[in-house]
């Protein structure tokens, strides 16, 4: 059976193609290898939903936090949507020495984008971050209203992040995010696919393994993962939208030439940093949800750093395996530290196809993650935490959030393994629309930026190929 168009993947980017297509008419097959949770009430299961699979990490075999099953990692973490700054498309005001010159600007602006943006915060009913004076009433937990205050008296702003959380309907579980949603209220591109099964010609094939692509695109072949049976099917557009992880391993697999020696390299997720802060009055984290305030004071790092650029800082929820005593009396935070393009931090393949990681951030990625937990505990003790204790990314040894790079988009066929538009350098129907595409991490998660690169995307697909 021919499609008009065939998306390998159901996260962030593959989720909104899929969607996107398939409302404008188009015969949309959507292929993903983990299984379909095809309901969005209370019988929704709670858990996990990662990837049980090992991978080789700088030598050794390890798993990792990646979301599996259609929606990806939308439906397990995700919920925060936060547009980036616009210096982040402009990386060589940043990072003139790290950098190539070449490499000083992304393929396009942050005005070019601000639209797509827009579409995808109206998709999921969210409205762009900001800093306020006064939280609004109620949307926000105790601990949060009074660290929101002590830091406005610090000269520290503050708001409540841009959750892409559904809160009439919403459990407050303490623990959110980290598993499915156990009645569909945290939003990710599930809910968009689900819409477009009922309602237009999308068609969802679970259970199914991408072995290779051919070098036009045209053709995919597929293994069913229960029977291990072989199948080829074949559409006019072909989008990938596998991760930065295994899209790049797919194109390995496949024989892949490119011409820029960068396919698979320039693996990235961020340098951030963990701290929790401990209360002597409860803080309630054990019992209600948290993950609310966030602030982008220091997205361009602080006097104490040189103001050298990090990211966004927020709130976490804190970890269902401490006794509830000590949650209760806890508060987690994160800070976003946008890591460094580096070609030795690369996506390889073993003799079976597989990836294999190798990833070490830079120096000066720990010496900024380093800063921004310092600031981290500073906080936390003006909110009243009389013992704090910090992480850096590099400590985590299997947390892989916000993975990006891989197949970064550029004009040069020789400094960039995409086109502005995502496409392999030399093809025509091919699109690759997960987080492969960036050239820089940027100073928020990656989902939003994602989401509105594939809607640009599609919109130019849309208008090319429309039937």
């Amino acid at each position: 059976m021919d499609f008009d168009a065939i998306i390998l993947g159901s996260g962030a980017g593959g989720g909104i193609a899929a969607y996107q297509l398939a409302s404008r008419g188009w015969n949309v097959l959507l292929i993903e290898r983990g299984s379909f949770v095809n309901d969005g009430n209370a019988s929704r299961p709670v858990s996990s939903g990662l990837d049980q699979q090992s991978y080789l990490v700088n030598g050794s075999y390890r798993k990792l936090t990646v979301g599996y099953g259609l929606g990806g990692g939308t439906e397990v973490y995700g919920a925060v949507l936060m547009r980036p700054h616009e210096v982040d498309f402009t990386p060589g005001r940043h990072y003139p020495n790290l950098l190539p010159k070449a490499e000083w600007d992304w393929p396009v602006s942050f005005g070019e984008m601000r639209p797509y943006y827009e579409q995808v915060e109206n998709l999921f009913g969210i409205t762009p971050f900001q800093t306020q004076t006064e939280l609004p009433v109620g949307q926000a937990a105790p601990i949060n209203e009074h660290l929101h205050r002590a830091w406005k008296c610090n000269g520290i702003a503050s708001g409540i992040l841009p959750l892409a959380i559904q809160r009439k309907s919403c459990l407050d579980c303490a623990d959110c995010p980290g598993f499915l949603c156990p009645n569909g209220s945290r939003l990710g591109t599930q809910h968009l696919i689900e819409r477009a099964i009922r309602s237009h010609e999308l068609k969802v094939w679970s259970g199914f393994q991408v072995l290779q692509i051919s070098k036009k695109g045209e053709n995919v072949l597929l293994q069913n993962v229960r029977t291990s049976e072989q199948q080829t099917v074949k559409a006019r557009i072909l989008v990938v939208s596998l991760g930065a992880m295994q899209s790049p391993a797919l194109f390995l697999r496949s024989g892949w030439e490119d011409s820029s020696g960068l396919l698979g390299r320039r693996y990235m997720y961020h340098a951030g940093g963990v701290v929790a802060g401990c209360f002597l009055n409860q803080t309630q984290a054990g019992e209600m949800f948290v993950k609310q305030l966030g602030s982008d004071q220091f997205y361009l790092g602080s006097p104490q750093s040189n103001n050298e650029k990090w990211g966004v800082i927020q709130s976490l929820p804190t970890p269902r395996l401490l006794p509830s005593f000590i949650r209760n009396r806890t508060y987690l935070m994160m800070a976003t530290v946008e890591d460094m393009p580096q070609a030795c931090n690369r996506i390889t393949i073993d003799r079976n196809g597989n990836p294999v990681l190798q990833h070490r951030f830079h120096s000066f990625d720990l010496k900024r993650s380093k800063d921004a937990v310092r600031t981290l505990k500073r906080l936390l003790r003006m909110g009243g935490a009389f013992s704090t204790i910090g992480l850096t990314a590099d400590r985590n040894k299997t947390h892989v959030g916000h993975q990006v790079g891989t197949m970064c988009f550029g004009e040069n066929s020789k400094t960039s393994v995409l086109d502005p538009y995502c496409r392999p350098h030399g093809t025509e129907r091919m699109f690759v629309l997960d987080g492969s595409f960036m050239p820089t991490s940027l100073g928020v998660g990656p989902a939003l930026t994602i989401m509105a690169n594939a809607l640009r995307v599609t919109d130019w697909i849309c208008k090319q190929y429309e039937k």
